[in-house]
This record gives structure tokens, sequence and C-alpha cells, in this order.
């Protein structure tokens, strides 16, 4: 035993973290030729049987004959790979390109060709494709969306149409993924059903294996009083056949659009693709990836001067093109203008009152105003919401406006201000007939231009950059602006950093530029609110 273990001692380290080759060749000998000495078969069975050599067995012998066992089919296992891997390849690196936008259209038409589509969705397909390749699922999935409400809309009793195909159609898409989990495709099931009725007393007995398709059908049966029987079935075969469709697009779609021009390659490089700009898979033609598992890999990235000046602005052309980012820039120009110019007039009525006019309790209801401050403004969301919902307001400008045309801080702003303007004006405009109105436009409002400018600049920012007040009341493209719009980028397969950070800094270009022409404003009115 001793003499074992002073062999076998060298090769718990090795001369490199793994052992090499012939080490574990030699291990195996030493194994093998002391093996024998260390068995307890040879020995009498009354000794065999003591407690102590059981023990022995359990803890010496038995664990060197399992690595005697493992390291024996290492070998075989290392020797059979040996013996069928003759070929070599003729050359060991793979350079490839990323194609033109002629050879990614064409690799997308090629992809597309070989998907089983109705011919009406092929025509759509193909049709879009001409249009333009940039985010081409999405938009065929909403051109779809909308032929089936023109499709059925006549015949949804739901108030929201849209709104009821979204949840009908997520529902039927968790509902295909459940069945598919048990082998069951819905659609062949639906082919054999006409009326709500058989489709729940058939899928019962599913729902009692899977508690999420129990939830999914207690949905679907919401959904279905919005329809006749015959209908709805038909319903769902539309969108179950639309989902399967969309599916095979998109996974076609990303497929090609991710694919590369290989220039050189060992012969069993079947295909490329760079995927998301961050991982590149190989595929390969008839071989096993477990040959290359102990290879060496590197990886270099070269271009041309040409190339990199050719590709400086592409992310921004991309992030333009993937979302309708011209309508998102004029509709956040539009709400920030009108609800900063809305805000600056009310509040600069508002500070006047409180500076200049004498009422009952006027520093009482100021105070007032001040503690309003303190409600966090994420309390004022659902009744907003609420009387927004009420008014019918709901994808509309007045509700990204009204609501946020007063401001207690800017009120408090330029009345602070206002404080510090000489009385004496005051007495000599009301000495000449001057009006409250003409007094405050063209008195104190041009001798408070630092202020008001520093309060429009920064209700201007912040409407600019409002984010989750549009996201709750609108549900269109035609009234969303560009914080909501870069949401586009991100999805739950992940998000698309190159695009989202060019979209980010066009997104903030106007505010810097507003910033650099209005900093003296802005540094000057902060300085002088404080002052009185």
């Amino acid at each position: 035993m001793t003499d074992l273990i002073s062999a076998v001692t060298p090769y718990k380290a090795g001369v490199s973290p793994i052992l090499e080759k012939e080490e574990i060749t030699q291990l195996a000998d030493i194994l093998n030729s002391n093996l024998k000495q260390l068995s307890i078969e040879s020995l009498p069975q009354e000794i065999a049987e003591n407690p102590v050599v059981k023990l022995y067995s359990q803890r010496i012998f038995d664990p060197v004959e399992r690595s005697l066992g493992i390291i024996n089919t290492y070998q075989k296992v290392f020797s059979f790979f040996k013996s069928i891997q003759t070929e070599k390849p003729d050359i060991y690196e793979i350079k490839f390109r990323f194609p033109s936008k002629e050879e990614r259209i064409q690799k997308i038409e090629k992809a597309f060709a070989e998907l089983d589509l109705d011919s009406s969705v092929r025509d759509i397909v193909f049709q879009k494709l001409q249009e333009d390749s940039e985010n081409l699922p999405e938009r065929i999935e909403v051109y779809l969306d909308e032929d089936i409400l023109n499709q059925f809309g006549a015949k949804i009793s739901a108030e929201n149409k849209r709104v009821y195909l979204s949840q009908v159609k997520q529902n039927v898409a968790s509902l295909m993924n459940a069945l598919a989990n048990l082998d069951v495709d819905l659609s062949v099931l639906l082919e054999s059903i006409d009326s709500t009725t058989d489709f729940f007393s058939l899928l019962k007995g599913f729902s009692e294996e899977s508690q999420a398709i129990n939830v999914v059908l207690s949905k679907l049966r919401t959904s279905s009083s919005s329809m006749k029987e015959s209908d709805f079935i038909e319903f769902m075969r539309t969108i179950c056949s639309m989902i399967s469709d969309v599916a095979s697009i998109r996974k076609a779609y990303a497929k090609a659009s991710s694919s590369m021009v290989v220039l050189q390659a060992p012969f069993f490089v079947k295909e490329l693709n760079m995927k998301q700009g961050q991982n590149i898979d190989i595929t390969l033609d008839n071989v096993d990836p477990v040959y290359l598992e102990d290879e060496n890999y590197t990886l270099k990235a070269s271009f041309s001067p040409v190339e990199i000046l050719a590709n400086i602005f592409q992310n921004y052309t991309l992030a333009w093109k993937s979302a309708p980012f011209a309508r998102y820039y004029l509709n956040t120009a539009f709400v920030a203008t009108a609800t900063t110019v809305l805000e600056v007039i009310i509040a600069s009525m508002a500070a006047y009152a409180f500076s200049f006019m004498r009422f009952p309790a006027r520093n009482a209801v100021f105070g007032l105003f001040l503690a309003t401050m303190m409600i966090p403004g994420e309390v004022l969301l659902v009744p907003n919401f609420i009387t927004v919902t009420k008014l019918g307001w709901i994808d509309t400008y007045y509700a990204l406006i009204v609501p946020w045309i007063v401001s207690v801080f800017a009120i408090f702003l330029i009345r602070q201000h206002f404080l510090t303007l000489p009385s004496e004006l005051r007495d000599a405009a009301y000495l000449d007939g001057c009006s409250h109105w003409r007094f405050l436009w063209t008195i104190v409002a041009p001798l408070s231009k630092p202020v008001i400018v520093t309060g429009a600049l920064l209700k201007f920012v912040g409407s600019w950059n409002a984010f989750l007040w549009v996201l709750i009341v609108t549900n269109k493209d035609q009234y969303r602006t560009l914080p909501v719009g870069l949401q586009n980028f991100s999805s739950e397969v992940g998000t698309v950093y190159n695009q989202l950070m060019a979209a980010a800094t066009f997104s903030i270009l106007p505010i810097l530029i507003l910033f650099l022409f209005t900093q003296k404003y802005f540094i000057r009115g902060i300085a002088r609110t404080g002052i009185k």
C-alpha cells in the first residue's frame, strides 16, 4: 500500500492543470499492476467477512477500482475518437463579413420562400418586405391584426375591439404553449369544434392536468361572451393561425437577418450567424461540436477606414427607422411646448396674485399650495387617470397636457422673485391707471425674465422626459412621445443597446441645445430667486 501511494502521489498535480495523455497512461499502468494486490478476493472467506476488512474494501479498494474504471473508459473513448478523426481541415480560420443591404434582403426572401404559409399571408409578407426590411415581423403582425379587426370587428360587441383582440391573442398564445407541453396542437383541436360549448368541454380534461390551462380557459370563457359561439371559434382559429405564422416568420427573419457572408472557413462549416451583435453561432455540417471542445479559439475584428466611415451613422439610421420617431418628435415638442407655455401663464398669474394682490387668508392659501408639494406624484397617478378616463381623454393630447399645466413649484419660484421687485413700481403703475393684467405683462414679467425662463426650462425638460404618465394614457404611436418610444428597443428577448443608445442620443439633443442658449437666464434666475 505504501509503495502504491508513493507511486501515484506525483500524479495528484501533474505537469499541467489537466493530466497529459502520457501521465494518464502511466497512472493506469500503476493501478492495474497493484489492483490485484489490494483485492480481498484471494483472502479466505472468514477473513474477507471481517468487518474491518469489509470497511477496507469499501473505503480503499472500491474507490481505487472505480477510478481505474474511469481511466480505462477515457482511454477507450480517446482511442475511438482518434481512430475516426481521420480528416483534417484545409484551413483553420473562419473569415466573414457583414452582408450588404441587398444581400440581407436576398437572404430574407430566400428564408421566407421556404416557409409553409398561406398564399394570402405570403403575399403580405413579400409586400411588406418590398417596403422595408426593418422590423418586418412586427409590421406584419400589426397588418394582420388590422386584417383580423376588419374581418371580425362587426361581430365583436366589446367596447374597445383592439384591447379585446390583444387579450384574446395573449390567451390563445398561452393556451397554445400550455397544450404544446402536453403534445396537443390547438389548431388541430379547433378544426373539429364548432361551438364554444364543445371547446370548453373538450379542454376541461386538460385543465385538470395544468393550472395554467385552467386560468387561460377562464379568461377565454369571459371573452367568448362578446361574440357568437360559432364566430368566436372562427375568431380563435384565425388568431391561432396568425400566431403560428408570425412565429415562423419571426424565426426565419431572425436567422436570415443575423446570417453573415462567409469568406473563408473549414469544409465542415455550414453557416455563421451573429445574433444581436454579441454572439457568433457557427452551424457545422455533419460534424458534432464535441470534436472542437478542446480547441483554442481567438476572435479578431478588422474594418477598413471606408467601412468605418460608411457606418458611422448606421445605428442612428436604424434607430430612426425602427419606430415612428418623426411622429414621436412632433408629439414631444408639441406637448412640451404647450405644457410649458400654459404653465408659465398660469404660474405667473398665480404668483402675481400671491405677491401684489391683497385678499383674505392669502398667506394661508399659499401655504396650502406649498403643502401639496409634499404629496408624492405617484399618489396622484390613479386619481388623475380615473379623471382622464371619465372625460374620454385616453389617447388624446388633452391627457398629456391638461393635468400638468399647474405647478406649485413654478408658482413658488416666480412669486419669490416677484417679492423682490420694488413696491414703488406698483404704486406708480396704479397712479397711471395701469390694470393688474397690464402691470403683470408689461412691467413685472419683463423684469422677471430670468426666473420665468428658468421655470419654463425646468418644465420643458420635465415634459420632454415624461415617461410613466404618457405610457399609461396612450395606446397608439400617434400620441406617444420620445421617452416611451425608446422602449421599442427592449423586449422579452433582449435589448438592442446600440440602437437604444443612438435613439437616446438624438432624443436629448434638443434639450442640450435649449440649455446652451438659455443657460445664462437659468443661472441668473436660480441666483436671484432666493434674494429679497
